[in-house]
């Protein structure tokens, strides 16, 4: 992956090219603004540019701290597949409670709740847990999610990892 990056006061400007050789090429643009605690971005890939099955990849995110408490971050997304069919807009809302709760030895948790929309908005996910920070550069996630359909049963998921 070749990434460039450019900040320039409260800008910032991300184009990237990704080739895995198992994959297609991936081509992409992000820019974003911050100012007083909101951030507001749009971005755009092309997924296996050089292929006849190409996706357009459209995004425009937002998030804001509101007093330093609660972070809630949006995300609205639109995949082009070169039909005329729209049912691949989607639509992500997540709050989560910043500074977190400090317990000696599990480190700083922060409880989250969200939902997660697909089909054009008619289906959706809504999800709640805790990421757990026990030590600098790791978390820990536990999460439950429930789907709007009946048929598809609730979910609970656990994540461990650490950043190198």
């Amino acid at each position: 992956m070749v990434k460039l990056d450019y900040n320039w006061q409260q800008f910032t400007a991300r184009a990237y090219f990704a080739h895995d050789f198992a994959k297609a090429k991936d081509l992409g643009a992000r820019i974003s603004y911050e100012n007083a605690g909101l951030k507001v971005g749009i971005a755009f890939m092309d997924e296996n540019f050089e292929e006849d099955e190409k996706l357009l990849h459209y995004e425009f995110d937002t998030a804001y701290n509101a007093f330093e408490l609660i972070e809630f971050s949006t995300q609205i997304s639109n995949i082009d597949d070169g039909q005329n069919v729209t049912d691949d807009v989607k639509a992500y809302l997540l709050a989560n409670y910043y500074p977190g709760y400090k317990v000696p030895v599990v480190g700083n948790i922060r409880p989250f709740l969200g939902i997660d929309t697909r089909e054009n908005l008619a289906e959706n996910t809504v999800f709640w847990g805790l990421n757990f920070e026990p030590v600098e550069d790791g978390f820990i996630k536990i999460e439950y999610s429930v789907d709007s359909h009946d048929y598809i049963d609730d979910r609970f998921d656990i994540q461990v990892a650490y950043i190198f």
